[in-house]
């Protein structure tokens, strides 16, 4: 009788048995090498709204965008050859944010950012190809960031593939630095609060007091003092850690997010983007030894236009108030 070359079921379980092997040993260095992609990606957004806020300072005598700026509703804005007319709202204005003012002009041709912007009567294929050009720009160049969902289904319209679903378009992962007046040297006990709200709009009618201009150059040591961090909002809420010298846990994301609860060293940073969150304990991801837990990584714009992957709380926390807790 001939005999059959074929392989013994020994021999097909050993060939499994390495194959399983390798698969387990490439696999967690293809998961590091995807997740050192996307913040790599993240850090090359950053560096174009840093160079978009350069653009931003030469055509607007030195100043920097502040967070948030009220606008009267009768503005018509154009975008191509239509326009958009602002809702009506309570407080009887519209609201251009920072990511506006760098996004449509510096960074997209896409025509966002404005809070009570009307776009219902516009074609479904013209929304879609405005929502569709912002989503693609740097303002959401983060693949890590999942993004939120506004109690406004309007405002649910960015979707890039990297978001959870149709997502809030004012919520790009980005948030600011709106406190320039930091000094390296300064009290380190003092809690006094730098609520984004003060310094954030130009209207009196919304914030008080009013806010000002900041000029690039008020912006002192660049090279250590950021200008936009990775934040869980498009505000950066921040209260200094005072005596303790302790940093609260970072807030959760889902199902909700703390913006400001009065705890000294407390902040919307979004410390774990490009890091590992450590078991939540209430509202808030665990602290341990005076600082968040976890693996801590976060991308950091400075106000020099460098970019730096950040892997220590306090030297995020550095960046905003010039010193460490």
């Amino acid at each position: 009788m001939k005999r059959r070359n074929a392989f013994t079921l020994v021999e097909l379980l050993v060939v499994i048995g390495i194959i399983a092997l390798l698969i387990s040993i490439l696999l967690p260095a293809l998961s590091r090498a995807r997740e050192q992609a996307y913040t790599i990606k993240c850090s090359a957004a950053m560096r174009q709204i840093g160079t978009a806020f350069v653009m931003y300072s030469n055509d607007y005598k030195g100043m920097w965008p502040v967070v948030k700026m009220d606008l009267p509703l009768n503005t018509i804005y154009k975008w191509d050859k239509y326009s958009l007319q602002p809702l009506n709202s309570a407080s009887n204005i519209c609201d251009e944010y920072w990511f506006g003012m760098v996004g449509h002009k510096y960074l997209s041709q896409a025509y966002y950012g404005w809070s009570n912007t009307d776009s219902s009567g516009l074609p479904a294929n013209v929304q879609n190809v405005m929502n569709d050009m912002a989503g693609s720009s740097a303002i959401w160049g983060c693949p890590k960031w999942r993004g939120t969902k506004s109690s406004n289904p309007s405002w649910n319209a960015i979707d890039n593939g990297y978001t959870d679903g149709k997502v809030s378009v004012f919520e790009c992962g980005y948030a600011i630095n709106p406190f320039p007046f930091y000094k390296p040297g300064a009290n380190p006990t003092d809690t006094q609060a730098a609520l984004s709200g003060p310094f954030a709009a130009d209207a009196p009618s919304q914030f008080a007091p009013p806010a000002h201009w900041y000029k690039q150059v008020q912006y002192s040591n660049p090279s250590d003092r950021a200008i936009v961090v990775e934040g869980t909002l498009w505000l950066l809420g921040f209260r200094p850690t005072g005596g303790n010298h302790t940093l609260q846990g970072q807030s959760l994301m889902y199902p909700t997010r703390i913006v400001d609860d009065g705890l000294t060293g407390a902040g919307n940073f979004d410390y774990y983007r490009h890091g590992r969150a450590p078991n939540a304990v209430g509202d808030r991801f665990a602290a341990y030894g005076g600082k968040p837990g976890g693996r801590v990584g976060t991308n950091v714009l400075y106000c020099d236009g460098h970019v730096s992957t950040v892997n220590d709380a306090r030297l995020v926390y550095k960046s905003i108030r010039m010193q460490e807790p």
